[in-house]
């Protein structure tokens, strides 16, 4: 994750790092069924918009399928 950016925060890096890479949130989702998360894109939608919190191993793929940097 970015530095100074905490659990909280991570939502909004999630959409910021969606679009910085051209991914729609169906594309999100397919790889994050690949990797055995079973995550919609209307539930990516929810946490984009902190209406749904993030599991710590969530966090984990979602940052490597990103690539946001810790």
């Amino acid at each position: 994750m970015e530095k100074n950016h905490n659990i909280n925060n991570f939502s909004s890096l999630i959409k910021k790092y969606r679009i910085k890479q051209k991914m729609s949130r169906e594309k999100l989702s397919i790889k994050l069924m690949l990797e055995g998360y079973n995550i919609s894109k209307q539930t990516i939608y929810k946490i984009e918009n902190n209406k749904r919190k993030l599991k710590k191993e969530e966090i984990k793929i979602l940052t490597k399928i990103l690539k946001i940097e810790c």
